[in-house]
C-alpha cells in the first residue's frame, strides 16, 4: 500500500490510479479540487482499474465515494471540491429502473456525497449553447450537465463571482403607477436622503483582509477567548466572542486598533503571523458612493452558459477554459494548489497555471498524461 509523503509536489501530474495516488498524498494540503469522472458504462479506455466500467452503477457510485473520502482527507479545512458528473439512460431493466430511463447518476452522487459529510453548497448547471442534437425522436436534447459545488466545512475559502447584470429596465406607465415617487430622480433622491452627502467622503476598508475561515481557523489554532480577554481587559470579551464564531451574521473582524492590542498574543515570527498581521492592517480608501460597485454587475447565479471547446489532442471530453476558471477564482487563493484526479487533457492545470496557481493532476492512461503536460508546458512556453 502507497504510504503518504511529507512534501507535495507542485505543478505535476501522476500516473496512476486516483484512490492510489492520493493516498501519497499529505492530508489537509490542497486548496480545491476540480474534476470530472468518466460517465458510467459510456466509453472504454482499455485501461485495467479504470472507473465506468464497473458492472453495476452502485459500484461505479461507491468507487467514487470512496475516492472523494480520500479527496476529502488532502483537502484544507477550508478548501472545496468541485465535480462535474453526467448521467446516463439504462440500456436494460435494472431492479427498480426501467430501460431508457435516466438512470439519475449525479443526484445520486450528492446525496451520497451529502451522506459523507460533504456540504453541498450549489448545484450549478452548466448550459451547453453549442450543445449537439440528439437523434432521439422521443425527448428532448439535452444541453446541460451539473456542476457540484461541495466543501469540507461551514467556513471555507471564497472569493464573490460577479457577472453582467440582465435585468430588463422597468418602464412606469400613467395608467399603472409603480412606484411612490415621481420620476427616478426623485427616487433617487428620497433613498439618499438619510445621508445626502455619500459619495462626497472617503472611507477607510482593508481589501487584504483573509476569509471568514482563514481568520477563524487562525485565531482559534493560536488562543481561547478567556486567555485573550485576561490578557487585555481594554477589550471587552463579548466582543472578543465573535472574532471566534463561525456563524457568518455573528461573526466580526478585531479592528485595526483592537488587533494591534492583541496581537503580541499571536507573534511567534511566523510566515503565517506576518501575513495575518499584514491583511489584518493593511488599508486603502475609497469613495462611499451608493454604486460604488455597480460596476461589478450582479452575483453570479448557478446556471452557467459556457460553450464547449474542440480539442485535437486525442481526449474525449475535455473541460472548456472558462468553466474550470470560475472555481478557481473563487475558492482556490493565489499561490494555492488545485488538484484534478482525472486530469484528462489538462485543463484545470493549464487554467490553474494561468491564473497563477499551483496544480497536482492525475491520470490513470498514460498517453493523457503526456498531452496534459505537453498542452501546459507548451502554454508556459509562448506566455
Amino acid at each position: 500500500m502507497a504510504s503518504e509523503k511529507n512534501t507535495l509536489e507542485l505543478n505535476t501530474i501522476h500516473t496512476g490510479d486516483a484512490l492510489e495516488i492520493l493516498k501519497t498524498l499529505p492530508a489537509e494540503s490542497v486548496d480545491v479540487c476540480i474534476t470530472s469522472p468518466p460517465y458510467w458504462s459510456l466509453r472504454d479506455y482499455e485501461k485495467e482499474g479504470q472507473i465506468g466500467t464497473e458492472t453495476t452503477f452502485e459500484n461505479y457510485l461507491d468507487k467514487l465515494i470512496e475516492t472523494f473520502d480520500e479527496v476529502k482527507r488532502v483537502l484544507k479545512q477550508t478548501g472545496s471540491c468541485w465535480v462535474n458528473i453526467g448521467d446516463v439512460y439504462a440500456s436494460k431493466n435494472m431492479d427498480n429502473i426501467k430501460k431508457q430511463s435516466l438512470i439519475g447518476i449525479p443526484d445520486r452522487f450528492k446525496l451520497k456525497m451529502i451522506e459523507k459529510g460533504w456540504l453541498c453548497r450549489n448545484e450549478i448547471i452548466w448550459h451547453k449553447p453549442n450543445a449537439i442534437p440528439s437523434s432521439a425522436k422521443s425527448r428532448f436534447t439535452t444541453d446541460y450537465e451539473k456542476f457540484y459545488f461541495f466543501t469540507k466545512d461551514d467556513l471555507y475559502h471564497f472569493e464573490t463571482q460577479y457577472e453582467e447584470a440582465s435585468t430588463p429596465e422597468v418602464k412606469k406607465t400613467a395608467t399603472k403607477k409603480q412606484s411612490k415617487y415621481v420620476d427616478d430622480d426623485q427616487e433617487a433622491s428620497v433613498r439618499q436622503g438619510m445621508n445626502r452627502s455619500r459619495g462626497e467622503k472617503t472611507i477607510e476598508v482593508r481589501p487584504k483582509l483573509p476569509s471568514q475561515a482563514e481568520f477563524v481557523n487562525y485565531i482559534r489554532s493560536k488562543t481561547a477567548i478567556k486567555t485573550i480577554a485576561e490578557a487585555v481587559k481594554s477589550i471587552q470579551k463579548t466582543k472578543i466572542e465573535h472574532w471566534f464564531r463561525r456563524d457568518i451574521k455573528g461573526f466580526s473582524y478585531p479592528s485595526k486598533e483592537d488587533w494591534a492590542a492583541i496581537k503580541h498574543l499571536f507573534d511567534d515570527g511566523s510566515e503565517s503571523f506576518k501575513n495575518m498581521d499584514e491583511a489584518l492592517t493593511y488599508v486603502e480608501y475609497e469613495t462611499d458612493a451608493i454604486d460604488k460597485n455597480i460596476h461589478k454587475g450582479r452575483l453570479m447565479r448557478t446556471v452557467w452558459s459556457i460553450n464547449t471547446k474542440p480539442f485535437k489532442g486525442g481526449h474525449f471530453a475535455p473541460f472548456p477554459p472558462d468553466l474550470v476558471e470560475i472555481p478557481i477564482k473563487s475558492c482556490c487563493p493565489e499561490n494555492g494548489v488545485v488538484l484534478d484526479i482525472y486530469m484528462g487533457s489538462g485543463t484545470t492545470g493549464l487554467v490553474a497555471q494561468n491564473l497563477g496557481r499551483n496544480y497536482i493532476g492525475i491520470d490513470l492512461n498514460e498517453e493523457y498524461v503526456k498531452i496534459a503536460q505537453a498542452r501546459i508546458d507548451g502554454s508556459k512556453v509562448q506566455s
